[in-house]
Parts: structure tokens; C-alpha cells; sequence
């Protein structure tokens, strides 16, 4: 097998290190903005995977890692958030962070991260726990800290493929 190339190829290794077999998603499931399909021996054991993008944000010297968070697609409909996937992957620099989706989903509405108390933001920069919207869509977006989601959700971590 050759060489990842790039994130969501390395998870795809990761999984398979796992114990997991896979296929990528059809496209009825590409519209519940899930990536991937993977089971275990006998598929006792289904789980949905969304692979979403992080940031890097760098402060006071200290570097800090955000995934993004979808409440609202484009259109206005229900965002990712809302949608059918087990666990959503967002990638570290020496692991993979994988949390439980239900339990996330639970930990944004009940404890107010996405601050729909607050005005939304003007750029995506300032988007940290705030919500904002790119010019001319009707999503919801904003980001939350890898290290909060780890404190407050259901999670695995799987380590990178050497």
C-alpha cells in the first residue's frame, strides 16, 4: 500500500489498523454528510464516520486546535450536526480525535457553545465558539476547541499511521 497522501487517506489507514473494514459512502448517505461506512469482524458493529476540517490557531505563543461545526448548510436546512453520522473525525497533529456525534450534538445545545446569544461575526478568524456566515449562504458555522470537546464529549483518539 502506498504512502497517505493526505488526511482523510490516513484515517482510511487508520481504521483499517483498527480492526475495521470500510467503503466509502453512496450517495444517499453523502447527502447525511457521512464519508465513510465501517463495521467490525461480522458487522456487529456499524459506525458512520464525517471527516471534517480543523484549524490551527496560534496565541500568546500557544497553539491551539479547532474543528468546524456545521448547525446550518448553505440553504438554511439542518446542518451537518443534525445529520445521520456516528462520530465525527477531526484530525490532530499525532491522532485522530473521534468524537461520539449524539453526545457532541448534546454538549453544543445544552451548554450554549455556539453563543446564539451573541451577534454573528464578520470573518471566519473570529469565529471561535461565535457564530458566522459566509456572504450570500444562510448557514450557521462556527468553531469550537478540540481540547473543550475532548473535556466535554464521548470520544476515542486513534493514533496516526506511522
Amino acid at each position: 500500500m502506498a504512502a497517505p497522501k493526505n488526511s482523510f487517506e490516513m484515517f482510511l489507514l487508520a481504521l483499517q489498523l483498527e480492526g475495521y473494514s470500510y467503503r466509502l459512502s453512496n450517495r444517499k448517505e453523502k447527502l447525511e454528510d457521512i464519508d465513510i461506512v465501517a463495521w467490525d469482524e461480522g458487522k456487529k458493529n456499524i459506525f458512520a464516520f464525517a471527516v471534517k476540517k480543523t484549524i490551527v490557531k496560534k496565541n500568546k505563543g500557544r497553539k491551539r486546535v479547532w474543528g468546524w461545526v456545521e448547525i446550518k448548510d448553505r440553504y438554511g436546512k439542518d446542518g451537518w450536526l443534525y445529520k445521520k453520522c456516528t462520530f465525527v473525525v477531526y484530525e490532530r497533529k499525532n491522532d485522530f480525535l473521534l468524537v461520539h456525534k449524539k453526545d457532541f450534538k448534546r454538549w453544543i445545545e445544552t451548554e450554549n457553545v455556539a453563543r446564539w446569544d451573541l451577534p454573528f461575526v464578520k470573518d471566519s478568524w473570529s469565529a471561535g465558539n461565535r457564530l458566522y456566515r459566509r456572504d450570500g449562504t444562510a448557514e450557521v458555522i462556527f468553531h469550537v476547541k478540540l481540547s473543550d470537546i475532548t473535556k466535554n464529549c464521548k470520544h476515542y483518539i486513534w493514533k496516526k499511521p506511522v
